[in-house]
Parts: structure tokens; C-alpha cells; sequence
């Protein structure tokens, strides 16, 4: 009894495989696993380019930050420098005593 029992269901899963229906639901299947696979792959490739991109900002994003940081030592610096500039003009150019401010006018008219 046990061997018919084996033989029957040998014959079943047999005819089950050699169905028509079944084999064209097996070749979706791996058709459909395939299409999977390959789309996990581009999806990988893509988001592998979107962290390149991302780096690149990044580091632009950096960059830029130090450009502006030296951009404002160097206005800094030049604020500096001309404020010291001011201050020797003043030096040089002393303003004139009260009595030579109204005879410099009295010349010029």
C-alpha cells in the first residue's frame, strides 16, 4: 500500500508540473523575478548616484562656507586698514587754528 501511495503521488505532482497553465505561471514568475531584480539593481545604481551628487553639494556647500568666512576677515581686515588710514589723514592734516580758518576766507573772496 505505501508504495501504490508513493507511485500515485509521484504521478500527480507530475501531472501538476507538465500543466500547461502551471509552466506559463512558472516562466511569469521567473520573468517577474528577473524584471525585480534587474529594477532593485537600477534603483541601487541610481541611488549610489544620487549620494555622489549629494557628496559633491556637500562639499561645495563646505567650500562655500569657507570662501564667505574668508571674504569677511578680509572686509574685516580692510575695515581696519582703513581706519588707520583715516586716522593718519587726520594726523597730517590738522585742522586750522580759529584765526587762520577767517583769514584763509578773507584771501579766497
Amino acid at each position: 500500500m505505501p508504495r501504490l501511495l508513493q507511485w500515485q503521488t509521484e504521478r500527480t505532482v507530475q501531472a501538476v508540473l507538465e500543466n500547461p497553465e502551471l509552466q506559463r505561471s512558472l516562466a511569469s514568475m521567473e520573468q517577474l523575478s528577473n524584471a525585480v531584480a534587474e529594477e532593485a539593481k537600477k534603483f541601487d545604481e541610481q541611488q549610489a548616484e544620487v549620494q555622489k551628487t549629494l557628496d559633491q553639494v556637500n562639499q561645495i556647500t563646505v567650500n562655500g562656507k569657507s570662501l564667505v568666512m574668508e571674504a569677511r576677515q578680509t572686509g574685516d581686515s580692510l575695515t581696519e586698514t582703513f581706519k588707520a588710514f583715516d586716522q593718519l589723514v587726520h594726523t597730517l592734516t590738522a585742522p586750522p587754528a580759529p584765526g587762520e580758518v577767517n583769514e584763509a576766507r578773507r584771501q579766497s573772496v
